[in-house]
């Protein structure tokens, strides 16, 4: 459980590193990345949180983990998300954690039951009918890409090469 916290929490810090570069806020690369992978991709139907031994790589488990942490913000907001990251990273420093603990803090701290969020993101197969900004297929707009996602792309396919 540890190691697919951590690839979602890195693919998170270049959402995060994105936007302080300008070229593209965390929800504007989530929502690209979730528009740019069809439905029927093979690529929704690798679960982040249990992707078996052959998968613990797979592109699923660094992009949905980082989709899922942008919809953990849609759904409790700045304040709470930030705190959990802070509360996260203070609580666990030197120790092992899962992600049911995660979930268990973000509920702690939000005040929010997301069983749902984290069952749809994490472990069902599937594309999530909810994009990680809270919009439906009917009610998205068409994303345009940003700026730092090619660069981030190209980070991915340089750390799958080394496996």
């Amino acid at each position: 459980m540890v190691r697919r916290l951590n690839e979602g929490f890195a693919t998170y810090a270049e959402y995060l590193w994105s936007d302080y570069q300008g070229e593209g806020t965390p929800a504007e690369v989530a929502q690209f990345t979730y528009d740019n992978i069809p439905a029927d991709s093979p690529f929704w139907q690798v679960l982040p949180g249990d992707p078996g031994p052959e998968n613990q790589f797979h592109d699923a488990v660094y992009d949905r983990g980082g989709m899922t942490l942008q919809a953990l913000r849609t759904a409790v907001g700045d304040d709470a998300f930030f705190t959990i990251l802070r509360t996260w990273t203070t609580e666990k420093k030197d120790s092992t954690a899962t992600t049911e603990d995660f979930i268990a803090l973000a509920e702690k701290i939000s005040g929010v039951q997301l069983d749902d969020l984290f069952t749809t993101w994490l472990y069902t197969a599937g594309k999530p009918t909810t994009g990680p900004n809270g919009t439906t297929a009917t009610t998205r707009t068409v994303t345009t890409k940003p700026k730092s996602y090619d660069k981030i792309e190209e980070t991915h396919r340089l750390l799958t090469a080394e496996r």
